[in-house]
């Protein structure tokens, strides 16, 4: 083969190549493009990084929050707190008019899916489309809005929504809400890159609850736990804290983060009750530290609250991770109790944890 057709050959494979990896970037840029709110990461709330005091936003750092008292408002929009809240305030208020600014700024150029965590009341226990309640525009551009608001359950119970996908610039960016109906609250916005997280922002992290093994009987309040799923925490007059946990859908979840000064084994029960009596009786599923310890229909129990013991756990000296996954039924938990009714400590010494408090918490 003649050297000038060996140089033909290499420049046509190399240009073949090109053409190749041209396509590829446009076919990549293409699918960036067109990217759709399910196409973006999901993470734990935990995993977010808190941007509320900064307002930062950058392309490596996963789903960033900012609490909706940390933006601009105007109008009738006001700052009240609510226990279930992220950050225990919320935006209220929102009638016609209400307004909510945040600028913020940006290390790039992105496509960013902006969230809220509402709580929205319906008549209905419907839907609503979000372009019913509010009006979004980003650098006083109008943002289309085609996503709808998932109705909660009371003004404890909030619930992340997807709303649209936003084209942010690098530099400053204003994000500006208006509101047109007052059936919602605001506990926090988020902005979701399309990429998993890359940096290492540090990101919210879970309540912890501390256990002495040979401690006094101490409580922990269950509105104060920021590891809960699904499950709405709501006023009851007939625990001591006036406030419990109501399980009412299969997957709802709930863990206490519980660090251990020493190795121990200890009773776990609950306080709870069932919606009445003639319901059907409640599920749950327990894990320590991810390994399930014990899966419970919990016939026993009743309409009024009463202590239902679940059996032995071991808990580990440091870090241990408690969830109660439901399974069905509806039932309200008060709270969870270790060392009760054992050998290992005296009644004097039992642990009791509020169920509010601990990735919920009870009473002994």
């Amino acid at each position: 083969m003649k050297k000038r057709e060996l140089t033909y050959i290499l420049f046509s494979a190399i240009g073949s190549l090109v053409v190749l990896l041209a396509a590829m970037t446009l076919m990549i840029l293409s699918f960036r493009h067109n990217l759709t709110l399910s196409d973006y990461p999901k993470v734990d709330l935990t995993s977010y990084v808190n941007r509320s005091e900064s307002h930062l936003y950058s392309d490596k750092a996963g789903t960033q929050l900012y609490e909706a008292e940390s933006l601009i408002l105007a109008g009738n929009a006001k700052v009240e707190e609510n226990i279930h809240a992220s950050n225990q305030e919320i935006v209220s208020s929102l009638s016609t008019g209400a307004t909510l600014a945040l600028t913020f700024t940006s290390d790039s150029q992105s496509k960013v899916k902006l969230a809220f965590s509402t709580s929205y009341i319906s008549q209905t226990n419907r839907s609503s489309r979000s372009s019913d309640l509010f009006r979004i525009s980003l650098n006083s551009v109008n943002i289309p809005l085609s996503t709808s608001i998932t109705p909660s359950y009371n003004e404890y119970d909030f619930i992340e929504n997807d709303i649209a996908i936003l084209n942010v610039v690098q530099g400053i960016n204003q994000l500006t809400i208006v509101s047109y109906i007052n059936t919602y609250t605001l506990d926090y916005l988020t902005l979701t890159s399309p990429d998993e997280k890359s940096d290492d922002s540090i990101t919210m992290k879970h309540h912890e609850e501390y256990f002495d093994a040979s401690g006094m009987r101490q409580v922990f309040e269950a509105e104060l736990q920021s590891d809960v799923t699904g499950a709405a925490i709501i006023q009851n007059k007939a625990v001591e804290t006036e406030f419990a946990l109501y399980f009412t859908n299969q997957g709802d979840k709930l863990s206490y983060h519980i660090f251990s000064n020493e190795e121990s084994q200890t009773n776990l029960a609950i306080r709870a009750k069932k919606e009445f009596d003639n319901a059907t009786s409640p599920g749950v599923d327990i894990t320590i530290n991810n390994e399930s310890i014990s899966t419970k229909n919990l016939v026993s129990m009743k309409e009024t609250y009463a202590e239902i013991v679940l059996g032995t756990i071991h808990i580990l000296k440091g870090e241990n991770v408690l969830s109660f996954n439901h399974l069905g039924g509806r039932y309200y938990l008060d709270s969870i109790i270790l060392n009760c009714d054992i050998n290992f400590a005296s009644p004097s010494k039992q642990l009791c944890l509020e169920a509010e408090d601990g990735k919920l918490s009870g009473g002994c």
